[in-house]
């Protein structure tokens, strides 16, 4: 308790003075009597029992409170809530929140756990809740109306991805910074070895274990493919059935007896050479696979969480480019074709790429059109335009279609006219504006060359080239003398790659590493996987690299059409040539790229079918996690303050209890005198 006029306590001083005045008040009466023997027996009497009358008198009783009110009311004292409190409660909505046991899941635990923490909620008594999945949303804020309470948390659904228990707790430092006497609450699965300032509300129930199927792959060898499988068993020991389907049908099952909180693995194969270590689970298949569309491995169990109950993975498409070649080194001899001047054309040979012979020309003139390749190589040549439907490179070139608006010097720098020995140094550009994929792995450090008098080392150098004076949108890769060698961009959906030298004329065929490393890369960023992930946990971000020439993309999940987007005049930077998305839920996503067919845009024809699928985490099927493994902390207040609730002032409850002693003090006095 607390007075805002304390000085109007020093009323309190006039009960001593009030007693004083009742000692020494004289209440005898006047009366006559017949004989003075009873008077001095009555006076003897009275002189006795007088003080203890006037103590007890209740007259007396009532004076003093009457003050003691009066004093207080002057004083006007106030008073805290006897009960006041605010809380931030985070409600972990991550998949393993989903563990059902008798028809109610951790979640719906959860969220009926918090109904009842607020039942006190009011002007003392502040909510923030917080819902935390991949995501943090805030359902109430400060929030003091129950009613609101209760309607936020109606109808929540929990996700199926991790929690953002960290990004939660930033959120709840907004509310500690306000009133650092906040509590924080956390509803959770999750064991953590610490959790400083955080109070954690356990909703496992006893007795729940899962066993599910955390990873899968497939694996090609000789004759033909093998599945691995990832088993995790978290809780209890149990024995659950496994089995393979292939297309729809089964390929290989067994029972399994798995032991409380461990991982196996399961290889379903048909060969007798590919041995299994003692940690693996064997199981024959049926037969051979020698091809499929569609592999799915599914765990039988009476567990307490589904959803990793099962996993699919599609074969992924083998990249086999088709690419146009036409050089200046392409030679007919005797009708057969041959290449073997050329630098390049020997380095992608080196890394495992073929041409055609029936698609490598001299001349651009040979080629009835640019249509239906991965990737156009021209070398030496210069095309009239730039197709379309592939990737291009643009090597040696003299000048390039206008469209890509790069502009190559006239002007020639022959190291040897020049009376240069060594070359024209080559190296990385020293822009941060750098396609990196480009130079990965691609190092042309100094060569050391054995001489009689001695070793020398050498820099890779070129001893002709024209510098690219103006790159427009393109970003530079390699430089001679600081200027421009080698430049890469995008036109639309088509990303190419031009050169202003030749390769023939550098030391860089020298380099038996370096340099196909480099013809390796340049052929993986002019060619990306479209899909490099066949397989991902829910709430991680998916990359499709748009195809070359693609009019549209189609995105379905589980066979439904999510949404479909126009790529006609897609930008040319390298962040729109790529479409993101995320993995929501497990199940099937499918992306289906489609071109023009012909001279006529109008009609699509359907181009390639990709597929990724999602899966819960190992984190999110550990619905009983075996180890603790990291601590969790609620935010130090950054201005340290404690909010005060508003304090309850008691002066109009003060003046009530005086009128009500001054109207019972009247009728005491009056009915003493009268």
């Amino acid at each position: 308790m607390s007075f805002i006029y304390p000085l109007g306590l020093l009323g309190l001083l006039a009960i001593p003075i009030i007693i004083i005045i009742y000692l020494l008040r004289s209440k005898y009466k006047s009366k006559n009597v017949s004989s003075t023997f009873i008077w001095k027996r009555s006076l003897k009497y009275v002189k006795r029992k007088i003080p203890l009358n006037f103590i007890m008198s209740l007259l007396l009783i009532l004076q003093i409170l009457t003050v003691v009110a009066a004093s207080f009311a002057i004083a006007r004292p106030t008073v805290k809530p006897l009960k006041s409190e605010e809380k931030v409660v985070i409600i972990d909505a991550s998949a393993s929140m989903l563990a059902e046991k008798g028809g109610v899941t951790r979640f719906e635990y959860a969220i009926q756990q918090v109904k009842e923490a607020t039942q006190d909620a009011g002007s003392n008594n502040q909510y923030t809740i917080l819902l935390a999945g991949e995501t943090v949303k805030e359902l109430t804020s400060r929030e003091t109306d129950r009613g609101e309470i209760l309607t936020k948390l109606d109808g929540l659904k929990c996700t199926m991805g991790n929690a953002d228990i960290s990004a939660a707790l930033l959120k709840a430092g907004d509310v500690l910074n306000q009133n650092s006497g906040a509590k924080v609450l956390l509803y959770t699965d999750k064991t953590y070895i610490n959790a400083d300032g955080v109070e954690i509300v356990d909703c496992k129930r006893d007795g729940e274990w899962n066993a599910g199927v955390i990873n899968f792959e497939d694996n090609e060898l000789a004759n033909g493919t093998e599945f691995i499988a990832s088993v995790g068993n978290y809780g209890l020991g149990s024995s659950c059935s496994i089995k393979l389907l292939i297309d729809g049908k089964v390929a290989g099952q067994k029972t399994l007896s798995l032991e409380a909180n461990q991982i196996r693995t399961v290889r379903f194969t048909h060969s007798t050479t590919q041995g299994a270590d003692d940690s693996e689970i064997r199981i024959e298949l049926s037969q051979a696979v020698k091809s499929y569309t569609e592999a799915t491995v599914v765990i039988n169990s009476e567990d307490n969480f589904e959803y990793d109950d099962s996993f699919t993975i599609y074969p992924k498409e083998k990249i086999n480019p088709k690419i146009l070649y036409v050089s200046k080194y392409v030679d007919f001899n005797g009708g057969k074709v041959s290449c073997t001047r050329s630098l390049l054309y020997r380095a992608f040979l080196a890394v495992g790429y073929s041409i055609d012979s029936s698609n490598m020309y001299s001349s651009v003139d040979q080629v009835d059109e640019y249509k239906g390749y991965d990737l156009y190589i021209f070398e030496g040549v210069e095309p009239y335009d730039i197709p379309t439907d592939g990737a291009v490179w643009i090597l040696d070139a003299k000048q390039v279609p206008d469209k890509a608006g790069i502009v190559i010097d006239n002007t020639e720098y022959d190291a040897s006219a020049m009376g240069n020995k060594n070359g024209f140094k080559f190296e990385k550009t020293l822009s941060l504006d750098i396609i990196e994929e480009l130079v990965k792995n691609v190092y042309f450090d100094p060569m050391k060359i054995n001489l009689a008098s001695g070793p020398i080392y050498v820099d890779a150098a070129l001893t002709k080239y024209r510098p690219i004076i103006n790159k427009g949108t393109f970003k530079p890769v390699f430089t001679a003398q600081g200027q421009d060698v080698m430049v890469a961009g995008n036109i639309g959906s088509v990303r190419m790659i031009v050169t202003s030298f030749d390769f023939t004329n550098s030391s860089l065929g020298a380099y038996v590493s370096d340099f196909p490393i480099l013809v390796w890369n340049m052929v993986n960023y002019s060619i990306p996987d479209p899909l490099p992930d066949r397989t991902a946990t829910v709430g991680t971000e998916v990359s499709f690299n748009y195809p070359a020439g693609a009019t549209t993309i189609t995105y379905n999940f589980n066979g439904e059409m999510v949404n479909k987007k126009d790529l006609t005049g897609q930008g040319t930077s390298d962040e729109e040539l790529v479409h993101k998305f995320v993995i929501n839920e497990p199940g099937k996503y499918e992306l289906i790229v489609t071109y023009p067919d012909g001279d006529d845009a109008d009609n699509l024809e359907e181009v390639k079918r990709y597929i990724v699928t999602g899966h819960v985490s190992e984190n999110e099927s550990m619905i009983v996690q075996r180890v603790p493994t990291e601590s969790i902390s609620a935010p130090e207040p950054q201005d340290g303050t404690q909010e005060t609730f508003e304090p309850v002032e008691i002066f109009p409850y003060l003046i009530a209890l005086l009128i009500l002693l001054l109207i019972i003090e009247w009728g005491v006095y009056y009915r003493d005198q009268y």
